[in-house]
C-alpha cells in the first residue's frame, strides 16, 4: 500500500508536468510500476527484520519436538483453526470487511471517473495528484496517538459518512458551468478531505479487523488476509 500510495504521487506530479501526453502517461505508468515492483525485494528483505526473526524463532519448535508438533496439530486447538475462512467472516469478521469494501466502493465511484470531467479540465491532473498525497497522509494518520479510532463502529460510521461525498463530487460534475463547482478552492478541499479520508478509515479498519471480537488469536493472520 505504501508502494502504491508512492508511486501514486510520483504518476500525479508527471501528470501535472506532462499533462495528458502520450509521454506522461509511459512515465506515469512506468513510475508507478515500479514502485509497485518494488515492495517484492522490500518483503523479501524484511525476513531478515529482527522482529520478525525473533517471531519466527518463537514459532519454530525445537528440531527434536518437531515430530511431536506434527502429532498434536490435529487435536490443540492453539495449532489449529476450529472454524473455516466462511464461519470467521460471517460470524464475527463481517463488521470490518463491510467497511472496507464501502471506503472503496464509495472512491472509486466518484475518482477517477467523475473527477476526469471536472471543469476546468487543466486542473484535473493537480486534483488527481492532490487524492494521491492526501491518500498516502491518511494511511500514516492512525500512527499519531490523537488520530488513532479504536472503536470499530465508530469506523464504520465515518466510513459510511463518505457517501456524502458521492452527490457532491456528482454536482461539482454535471452543475461544471456553475462558478462555485468551478471553485479551485472547492475543488481542491473536496478532493484532499475525500481522498485523506479513504486512507485513514480504510487503515483504520484493516488495523482493527483482526481485533475484533470473538476472534481469536489464531484467527488473526486469516481475518488480517480477508
Amino acid at each position: 500500500m505504501f508502494g502504491q500510495g508512492i508511486g501514486g504521487v510520483l504518476s500525479g506530479v508527471v501528470g501535472m508536468v506532462c499533462g495528458t501526453t502520450r509521454v506522461g502517461l509511459l512515465v506515469s505508468f512506468i513510475s508507478s510500476a515500479v514502485f509497485e515492483l518494488g515492495g517484492i525485494p522490500v518483503l523479501v528483505a524484511m525476513r531478515t527484520h529482527p522482529t520478525v526473526q525473533l517471531r519466527m524463532n518463537i514459532a519454530k519448535p525445537p528440531p527434536g519436538e518437531q515430530s511431536n508438533l506434527r502429532v498434536s496439530a490435529v487435536s490443540s486447538p492453539m495449532l489449529s483453526r476450529a472454524r473455516s475462512s466462511r464461519e470467521i467472516l460471517v460470524q464475527n469478521a463481517w463488521p470490518q470487511a463491510l467497511t472496507v469494501a464501502a471506503v472503496f466502493t464509495i472512491t472509486f465511484t466518484i475518482f477517477p471517473g467523475v473527477t476526469s470531467r471536472f471543469a476546468p479540465g487543466s486542473r484535473v491532473s493537480l486534483l488527481i495528484a492532490v487524492f494521491q498525497l492526501m491518500d498516502v497522509v491518511g494511511r500514516f494518520a492512525p500512527q499519531w496517538s490523537a488520530l488513532r479510532i479504536d472503536n470499530g463502529w465508530v469506523v464504520s460510521l465515518l466510513a459510511f459518512a463518505r457517501l456524502l461525498f458521492v452527490p457532491l463530487f456528482i454536482a461539482m460534475q454535471r452543475l461544471s458551468q456553475e462558478s462555485w463547482a468551478q471553485n479551485a478552492f472547492i475543488q481542491l478541499a473536496a478532493m484532499a478531505l475525500m481522498a485523506f479520508s479513504n486512507g485513514y478509515v480504510s487503515t483504520l479498519s484493516m488495523m482493527l479487523g483482526p481485533e475484533q471480537e470473538g476472534v481469536s488469536h489464531q484467527e488473526k493472520e486469516p481475518v488480517g488476509t480477508m
